[in-house]
């Protein structure tokens, strides 16, 4: 495993970007997640953009919630803004799931999920996660950097 990326729940994803942007980091993915539950998940309901130095896959990924539903405006609720996971990318989510069960670590879901770009995640319960969300990764794709005129 090794670290990917850590998610932070914000109130305004443009006012968080921009003090991102003021440390030289450029907004190089974004979209939306709607609120519909997919696959034992809740939707997330949420607004996100990914951010980073466009030269490797960007490790901050802020989340801001489309409306009072969902599970980042429930973060935000109770902690406030910050941190709300961290991922590590594997190489096989199945099988890193597998080995870390039999080491008696609990999933907040028995199976991974695959999000719509065909991505694999699977998030640890919050009992073995160390006061944050950890997820594990499979990315589909390596990433690449988008050209400059696309963001």
């Amino acid at each position: 495993m090794k670290f990917d990326h850590m998610g932070i729940a914000v109130r305004d994803l443009e006012e968080a970007g921009a003090r991102l942007e003021k440390l030289g980091m450029k907004c190089v993915e974004d979209g939306v997640v709607g609120p519909e539950p997919d696959q034992g998940y809740p939707g997330l309901n949420a607004r996100w953009a990914f951010y980073g130095d466009n030269e490797s896959r960007p490790a901050m990924l802020l989340l801001q919630p489309l409306s009072e539903e969902g599970p980042i405006h429930e973060f935000i609720l109770k902690k406030g803004e910050g941190v709300q996971h961290i991922a590590f990318a594997v190489d096989d989510v199945a099988t890193t799931s597998e080995a870390l069960s039999a080491l008696g670590v609990s999933f907040g879901r028995a199976e991974p999920f695959v999000d719509p770009f065909d991505n694999k995640a699977h998030f640890l319960s919050a009992v073995d996660s160390p006061g944050v969300l950890v997820e594990l990764t499979e990315w589909k794709e390596e990433w690449v950097p988008a050209e400059e005129d696309d963001k």
